[in-house]
């Protein structure tokens, strides 16, 4: 972030880190379930009377401008956009919520409102202007089977992709010196899993190919 703030090009081991391989393991729902409609971009709800859990996961999708991104080498507009997470905390290392997290409902969040600083993000080809698919786990689960105070857990795999010269990391100041860079991490996704932390369980497993735009 500090060459983006000065204008000053990523340092030399970011831009020769494509390719490298990456396990990224990002906790939500730590502050329990959401109340309405599913449209907060990670959270889960629990229905009591049917012992029933869901779980959902709303990949955002960004337009190669977004983030300073060029078109390609025939002056066209590319056909390709990023798609992927915010990361909501970038500065810390922990696979889990943290401790003391409330578990109760929680009204869903506008993520107009959330300042990101950190995305992570793979590359798509062709109908760029289609949603992108909701990811969701529909489930039979007793209450105790899961602690609403310790979430669940996305974990992303793969590997670090250049899209141009720089490097894997492209960082942005969309209201100037004065406002913190916004960064995204672009890779090749291997797959995508949901964790339950009390369990060690894996929820689901989506290989990237049945992850593209919504029918």
């Amino acid at each position: 972030m500090d060459a983006a703030s000065t204008s000053l090009p990523q340092p030399e081991a970011v831009q020769s880190a494509a390719g490298r391989r990456f396990d990224l393991v990002l906790p939500f729902g730590c502050d329990g379930p959401v109340e309405g409609p599913r449209s907060a971009p990670f959270g889960w709800q629990y229905d009591p009377a049917k012992t029933t859990l869901r779980v959902w996961i709303n990949p955002t999708r960004w337009k190669r401008a977004t983030w300073a991104l060029e078109d390609g080498e025939d002056g066209e507009e590319d056909k390709s956009a990023l798609e992927g997470f915010w990361i909501a905390t970038p500065w810390s290392t922990a696979t889990e919520c943290p401790a003391g997290s409330s578990g109760g409902a929680v009204p869903a969040a506008d993520p107009a409102q959330v300042e990101n600083e950190v995305a992570i993000a793979r590359l798509i080809e062709g109908e760029v202007d289609k949603s992108p698919r909701r990811l969701e786990i529909v489930k039979r689960m007793e209450p105790g089977d899961f602690d609403p105070a310790r979430g669940f857990a996305l974990r992303v795999t793969g590997r670090t992709q250049s899209v141009q010269a720089g490097g894997p990391v492209q960082c942005v100041q969309r209201g100037g010196r004065q406002q913190r860079p916004q960064c995204v991490i672009i890779g090749h996704f291997s797959e995508l899993r949901v964790q339950n932390p009390k369990t060690g369980d894996v929820l689901a497993i989506w290989p990237i190919s049945e992850t593209s735009q919504r029918d």
